[in-house]
C-alpha cells in the first residue's frame, strides 16, 4: 500500500466518525420549554394526581419499619411512652406517677381525715393513664383543589403562547437551534415565575388528636375526646389567572438577556422574527424590555401577601357518668359531653388594586362563627354566635386608626346580650362599630 493510501484510510475513518458523531452525542436534558416546565412541576410540587394513595399494606409496613422509634421518659409527674410512627403521626401513653384523690370525692367526704388518709393510701401509680394519637401535617406547596390539573395546564403555557405571540414564537424557534447550555439558561429563567405560580398558597395545616383517659374510681371519671383543626391560607385567586402572564414575561425576559449575550442566539432569534413577519425590531426590543421590568416588579411585590384564610376547628370530649358509694359519702356525677365548632374566614377586598406590600392596609372582611353545646354549662348549651366584620385602616390627621363595623347574630337573645353590641336590630341581630383598635 503506498503512502497516499495509508494517509487516506485514517482520514476517511475520521470523516465518517465525525459525520456519525451527532447520532452518538448526548441530547439536551429537555426537548423544549414544555418538557422543562412539566418536569419542574413534578419535582417541586408535592401534590399528586388522584389515585396515588397508599394502601393499608403500605401503612402496616411503615409502622413495622418504625418500631425502633420508641421513647420512654420517666418524668417528674408522669412516665411517658412515645412512639413516633412517622414525621406526622405520634402515639403516646402517659402514666401519672402520683395520682391524687378525685377532688369532688374529697369534697364529698369533707373533714373526715381518717377516711381521706385511708383512701389516699389506696391510690397508686397506674390508676391514671392517658392514651393519645396525634397527627400533625403541614404542606410546603399546598395548591388549590384540582391543582394538579392546573399545574399540568401550566406546562402547556409556553407552547400555547408561542402560537399566539410572534416574539415568543421566535424565541422558542431560536431555542430549538441553540446549544444545550443556552437552552438550560433559557429554561432556568422560568424558575422564579414557576415558583411564584406554584408556591402561591400558604401552607395547609391539619392537626388532629384522639385520646382516652382511664382512671380508677378513686381518682376520677374515665374520659375520651377528639379534636381537629384545619387551616388554609389562600392568596388572591385572581393571581392564578396571571400564571400565564408570569411565564410569558419570563420567556421574553430570557429572550432579551440571551440576545444581549449570545450572538448565535441573536442571529437565530432575529431570523425567526423576520420569518414570522415581524420587521419592527424597535417594537420587539421595547416589548422585551417591558416584559423584563414587569416580571421583576411582579415577583418582588407579590411575595408574602395573603388575601384569604380559612380555619375550621372542632373539639369533642365526653366524661363517663360516675357513681361511688362509701360508708363516709356517696358521690354520683352524670355523663358530661362537650362539643365546640369554630369557623373563621377572612379576605382582603382588593378590587382592581395590584398585590403589593402596601396593600396590607386594604379593607378586610371577616366571618366568624362558633357553636357550643356543653352539658355542664347552661350558658353554653346549643349556643351559636356568628359575626360578619368589615375593617379598614385609615390615615386620619396624620395618625393611623382603624374603622370596624359589622353584624352579630346569636340564636338566643341572652347570647346576643353577651356580645356588647352597639345597636340591637332584633332579638337575635345586632350592629357593632368602632373607630380605633379592632374589637
Amino acid at each position: 500500500m503506498d503512502r497516499i493510501s495509508k494517509m487516506l484510510i485514517p482520514l476517511t475513518l475520521l470523516t465518517l466518525l465525525a459525520g456519525a458523531w451527532p447520532a452518538f452525542a448526548q441530547p439536551c436534558e429537555y426537548e423544549d420549554h414544555q418538557a422543562f416546565v412539566q418536569d419542574f412541576i413534578t419535582e417541586n410540587f408535592r401534590n399528586k394526581p388522584s389515585g396515588t394513595g397508599i394502601s393499608w399494606t403500605d401503612v402496616i409496613s411503615r409502622l413495622l419499619a418504625q418500631v425502633d422509634s420508641l421513647d420512654l421518659d420517666s418524668g417528674e409527674t408522669s412516665t411517658d411512652f412515645t412512639w413516633n410512627i412517622d414525621d406526622q403521626l405520634t402515639f403516646k401513653a402517659s402514666v401519672v406517677n402520683e395520682p391524687g384523690l378525685f377532688m369532688p370525692l374529697k369534697e364529698a367526704i369533707g373533714d373526715d381525715a381518717e377516711t381521706l388518709a385511708s383512701l389516699t393510701d389506696q391510690v397508686s401509680q397506674g390508676d391514671d393513664v392517658r392514651f393519645s394519637l396525634d397527627y400533625n401535617f403541614q404542606s410546603k406547596n399546598s395548591g388549590k383543589l384540582g391543582v394538579w390539573a392546573f399545574s399540568e395546564n401550566m406546562a402547556k403555557i409556553p407552547e400555547e403562547r408561542a402560537k399566539k405571540d410572534r416574539n415568543i414564537g421566535a424565541y422558542t424557534s431560536a431555542m430549538a437551534k441553540a446549544s444545550c447550555d443556552t437552552q438550560a439558561q433559557g429554561y432556568a429563567a422560568l424558575v422564579p415565575a414557576l415558583t411564584r405560580s406554584l408556591d402561591k398558597e400558604k401552607p395547609i395545616t391539619l392537626v388532629a388528636n384522639a385520646f382516652y383517659r382511664s382512671r380508677d374510681e378513686l381518682v376520677g371519671q374515665n374520659e375520651m375526646g377528639a379534636s381537629i383543626k384545619y387551616t388554609y391560607g389562600l392568596e388572591d385567586p385572581g393571581e392564578n389567572q396571571d400564571a400565564e402572564t408570569l411565564i410569558e414575561n419570563a420567556m421574553l425576559a430570557s429572550a432579551r438577556r440571551l440576545a444581549q449575550t449570545n450572538p448565535s442566539f441573536k442571529n437565530d432569534f432575529d431570523a425567526a422574527l423576520q420569518a414570522s413577519g415581524q420587521v419592527n425590531m424597535k417594537a420587539v426590543d421595547d416589548a422585551l424590555e417591558k416584559a423584563e421590568e414587569s416580571l421583576s416588579t411582579d415577583l418582588a411585590n407579590r411575595s408574602g401577601i395573603t388575601d384569604r384564610r380559612l380555619m375550621i376547628e372542632g373539639k369533642w370530649t365526653r366524661k363517663d357518668d360516675y357513681e361511688l358509694t362509701l360508708p363516709a359519702a356517696n358521690l354520683t356525677l352524670p355523663e358530661d359531653e362537650s362539643l365546640t365548632v369554630t369557623l373563621a374566614y377572612s379576605f382582603r377586598i382588593r378590587g382592581d388594586v395590584a398585590a403589593t406590600e402596601d396593600n396590607k392596609n386594604l379593607p378586610i372582611f371577616e366571618l366568624n362563627a362558633s357553636y357550643e353545646d356543653v352539658d355542664s354549662d347552661a350558658a353554653r348549651q346549643s349556643r351559636l354566635i356568628a359575626k360578619a366584620i368589615f375593617s379598614r385602616k385609615l390615615n386620619f390627621m396624620g395618625e393611623s386608626t382603624e374603622l370596624t363595623a359589622g353584624l352579630v347574630y346569636a340564636n338566643k337573645p341572652e347570647f346576643l346580650a353577651e356580645q356588647d353590641v352597639d345597636h340591637e336590630l332584633s332579638a337575635n341581630l345586632g350592629l357593632t362599630f368602632k373607630v380605633g383598635s379592632r374589637q
